[in-house]
């Protein structure tokens, strides 16, 4: 069996390739116990390899949003540096939004598959929000400045704006939402019955969630 798709980057452009599960030169044997840990804005993949002695060549690392759709992650070759090791760790940062991550593992032997190791994650951990978020009061106006998060998973930041007459009652739950994007500044008009209170924002990041495909219902009349 021959290997067109070799690729041996994460996040190499092998999106829509599909393991070849149902190879009938599959080798049914387990080889492989994996384990995967979010750790900030990556998964950590790790696993051992169980048996030694067989002639393994190479491992490689699939992924998917749906447990149908895989992508090579990566290929580990086994050589004389490593031919020796009993268990492996790689980072997958080729996502780019919280969602349920599938994962299989090969092993190979000269073109032939064991059967795949099989585990999924469902990630949890969003986008942090702004840091160094500034606001200078002008005549009119508030500019709210803030540093927007270097984050694949950012969809977009949301500001949210609450004035009163008394400081006390500021509260997140009476705030409006007054900007949806990605720039790092806007401007906010001061409006003629708020001139008198006090204001509040927030800027908060919005991380970016799976995609869900939608239902579609068809109704015939005759």
């Amino acid at each position: 069996m021959s290997i067109s798709y070799i690729n041996p980057y994460p996040g190499g452009g092998n999106t829509g390739i599909k393991p070849p599960d149902q190879d009938e030169n599959i080798l049914k044997q387990p080889e492989i116990i994996m384990s995967l840990k979010e750790i900030n804005d990556y998964v950590e993949i790790a696993f051992n390899v169980l048996k030694k002695g067989n002639a393994i060549t190479q491992y490689e690392i699939w992924s998917s949003y749906d447990n149908s759709d895989y992508k090579l992650l990566r290929i580990i070759p086994v050589d004389k540096y490593n031919r020796n090791r009993t268990s492996f760790t790689i980072k997958d940062r080729s996502y780019d939004r919280k969602a349920t991550i599938y994962y299989k593992i090969y092993a190979l032997n000269n073109g032939l598959r064991y059967d795949p190791a099989m585990s999924f994650i469902k990630l949890k951990n969003e986008v942090p929000d702004p840091e160094y978020i500034v606001i200078e009061p002008m005549t009119e106006m508030f500019n709210i400045q803030y540093e927007v998060p270097d984050d694949r998973r950012l969809s977009h930041i949301e500001v949210y704006h609450n004035s009163a007459s008394l400081k006390d009652d500021l509260s997140f739950d009476n705030a409006n939402l007054i900007y949806k994007g990605k720039d790092s500044n806007i401007l906010y008009v001061i409006k003629d019955n708020e001139r008198d209170h006090y204001h509040q924002f927030w800027v908060k990041s919005i991380t970016r969630t799976a995609l869900w495909k939608p239902m579609t219902l068809v109704i015939g009349m005759k």
